[in-house]
C-alpha cells in the first residue's frame, strides 16, 4: 500500500490530479483501452477541475477510456443537477472529451435492469484497470453503507440517516431527497488491478483511520482494500490527523 499525505488541501487536489493523469498515461502505454470506475462523490469536484487544467501535459487518448459510474440516486433523472450522472458529465466527461458511448452511467428514473446490463458488460471485460473511491465521513463510498456486504456486486442500497443528512441541503423539496441508490458493491475490488482511495478534511479522519488501521469489517466497508495488492491512498493533512504514528512514520511517503 502506498500512502501519500499532502500538506494542504490545495496540494492534495493538485497531487491527486497529477497522480491520476500519470497513471492513465503510463497504463495506456501498455494497454490501449482502459476500463475505470470513477468516484462521483461531490468532494471530488476540485480534483476533476485540476485534472482538466493539467491534462494537456499528458499523452492520453480519452477515446479509448471507458468509465463506469459507481452509484446513482434512485428517482433522480440524469439531467437533474443533483444526480451523480450530471455531476460526472459536467465535471469530467465534457471537460475531457470522453465519447458519450464510453460512459456507462445510471439513470435514476429507470428500473434495476440497468444494473444487470452494466454487469454483463463488465463480465465481458473481465477486469477493471482502476477503481477510485472517495471516502466519506461515515466510512463509506459509492452507496456502500456501513454493514454492507464485502462481496456484493451491483445492487440497490438504502441510504443511512447519516448519508441522507449529508445531501438533503442540496434539495429544495425535502420530499425529493433520495433514500436509495444503485450501488457498485465492494465485490468489485476483487476484479480490479489498482485501487485509489482519496480522503480530505478533518471530518474524514476517523474514517481513514478505520479503513487503514483496524481490521477488515463491513462496519467500515472500504477496509476491504487492506486485502488488495495494489492500493494508493492520497489524503490531505487534516484527514490524516488520527492515523497512528506508526502508520505515519513507517508506511507513508509524504508528498
Amino acid at each position: 500500500m502506498n500512502i501519500y499525505i499532502a500538506d494542504s488541501y490545495k496540494d492534495y487536489t493538485a497531487f491527486t490530479a497529477k497522480h491520476i493523469l500519470h497513471f492513465l498515461e503510463k497504463k495506456q502505454e501498455r494497454k490501449e483501452k482502459l476500463y475505470i470506475s470513477v468516484s462521483s462523490e461531490y468532494d471530488t469536484k476540485d480534483i476533476y477541475n485540476a485534472i482538466a487544467e493539467n491534462v494537456q501535459n499528458y499523452k492520453i487518448n480519452f477515446k479509448n477510456i471507458f468509465i463506469f459510474q459507481q452509484s446513482e440516486y434512485m428517482g433522480i433523472a440524469p439531467n437533474d443537477k443533483n444526480s451523480k450522472a450530471y455531476f460526472l458529465k459536467e465535471n469530467l466527461i465534457s471537460k475531457l472529451n470522453i465519447p458519450e458511448e464510453n460512459a456507462f452511467l445510471f439513470d435514476g428514473t429507470k428500473d434495476e435492469s440497468q444494473m444487470d446490463k452494466q454487469q454483463e458488460i463488465i463480465n465481458k471485460i473481465g477486469r477493471f484497470d482502476v477503481i477510485w473511491y472517495s471516502l466519506t465521513a461515515d466510512s463509506t463510498s459509492a452507496g456502500n453503507e456501513r454493514m454492507s456486504s464485502l462481496s456484493s456486486l451491483f445492487r440497490v442500497k438504502t441510504l443511512s440517516e447519516h448519508s441522507i443528512n449529508e445531501i438533503k441541503d442540496r434539495f429544495e423539496d425535502e420530499n425529493k431527497v433520495p433514500t436509495t441508490v444503485f450501488s457498485m458493491g465492494m465485490g468489485f475490488i476483487d476484479i480490479v488491478d489498482t485501487v485509489l482511495l482519496t480522503s480530505s478534511g478533518i471530518e474524514k479522519s476517523c474514517s481513514l483511520r478505520d479503513c487503514l488501521e483496524y481490521g477488515i469489517s463491513n462496519s467500515s466497508p472500504l477496509s476491504k482494500l487492506q486485502k488488495h495488492s495494489d492500493v494508493t491512498v492520497i489524503a490531505d493533512y487534516e484527514s490524516s490527523l488520527r492515523l497512528s504514528s506508526q502508520t505515519v512514520f513507517m508506511k507513508i511517503q509524504k508528498n
